[in-house]
């Protein structure tokens, strides 16, 4: 564990160079351009990294830190965990680790409460005051009843004139006895603040650590939320680069102490996936709690019924010896035509000669 730290303390210390541009830039974006209250929607830290440059994933590897965001927002509303999208293969100096160039999206689903922002009157009563100020006059009895005085108070005489026509006063009568159209008023509109500090760790040829206070004001309303098109396309990429689980693939993890090494066998479970299979050149295992060291070589081989991916033990694994194996399989000819390019593993591993050794 000491190691380690030294190895982030390292990278941290990293030579900037005197006047070097900031090689990320960083802002909150939303997907939908409102916000309703009590329905959960998705806002996403944008980085954009400069040529050569990267950040890193929820487990980084053997350097580096991952991207955190840590969330102010109003009472009564909860952000959860960022939906880390698949990673990539970078590289800190020499050293190989796991994280993002390019432009990337770090999703989180924001839930609002019921009552946030500032709701319609609800006083169970929508009526608009009747113009004359009568109260009988919305009544069809009055206060006499339907045969009463108060039903003769509504009915307005109109004489006729020497054609039949009603007179002008008569008119004005009518006119204010008429019902009063009820319309429903619009959705409050009350905006709010999403605020949060970042934490990042950018590197290329040197390291920029580096956090930000970033903001982000959306309004709330009752209306139902419409897509921002701004970000529809990269929130959509965002979501189909997800790795997930699948039921063309199973994947069987074992681990060896001569040397340490963890063997990952993904073998096809429909004839859809065995005919994909033969097109599959490269596979890359991202370990999501460290138990493999990505800088260690990796080795990928096919044969006609499985694919066999080996990468060694890292020196910092967790101990005790983890149960089981989580993280990535990417390929870049994904794992089966027009679907997810990335597989999540989290399978039970059978270790040989390491669980009563670490």
């Amino acid at each position: 564990m000491l190691s380690r730290i030294l190895l982030v303390l390292l990278s941290l210390l990293a030579l900037r160079g005197a006047g070097a541009a900031d090689p990320l830039e960083l802002e909150l974006v939303a997907e939908n351009r409102s916000i309703q209250p009590g329905r959960p929607f998705t806002v996403a830290l944008r980085l954009i990294h400069a040529e050569g440059f990267h950040t890193y994933w929820m487990h980084p590897g053997i350097v580096g830190l991952p991207t955190a965001i840590e969330w102010k927002l109003p009472e009564g509303w909860k952000a959860g965990p960022i939906q880390w999208p698949s990673p990539e293969r970078v590289m800190m100096f020499q050293i190989k680790a796991q994280g993002y160039h390019g432009e990337v999206l770090l999703p989180v689903e924001i839930t609002p409460p019921a009552a946030a922002g500032a709701a319609r009157k609800a006083d169970g009563d929508d009526r608009l005051p009747v113009p004359n100020g009568d109260p009988s006059a919305t009544s069809a009895g009055g206060a006499g009843g339907a045969g009463g005085a108060g039903a003769d108070r509504d009915r307005v005489p109109v004489p006729n004139g020497a054609h039949g026509a009603p007179s002008a006063s008569a008119s004005a009568a009518v006119h204010d006895r008429l019902p009063v159209p009820i319309e429903t008023p619009p959705a409050t509109v009350t905006p709010v603040t999403l605020a949060a500090r970042v934490s990042w760790m950018c590197c290329g040829t040197s390291c920029f650590p580096g956090f930000k206070d970033l903001h982000l004001e959306l309004p709330v309303s009752a209306a139902v939320p419409i897509t921002d098109p701004r970000w529809r396309k990269a929130f959509k990429g965002t979501r189909t680069g997800r790795a997930r689980p699948s039921d063309d693939w199973t994947v069987v993890a074992e681990c060896s102490s001569q040397p340490p090494t963890l063997t990952l066998r993904i073998r096809p479970r429909t004839e859809a996936a065995r005919v994909h299979l033969r097109g599959i050149g490269q596979v890359t295992f991202f370990t999501a709690d460290g138990l493999t060291d990505p800088n260690l070589a990796e080795r990928f081989e096919r044969t006609d019924t499985e694919i066999v991916v080996t990468q060694g033990i890292s020196k910092f694994a967790p101990k005790p010896f983890p149960q089981r194996v989580v993280g990535i399989v990417s390929t870049p000819q994904g794992w089966s035509v027009g679907k997810e390019a990335a597989l999540e593993v989290d399978v039970p591993v059978s270790a040989v000669g390491l669980g009563e050794s670490r």
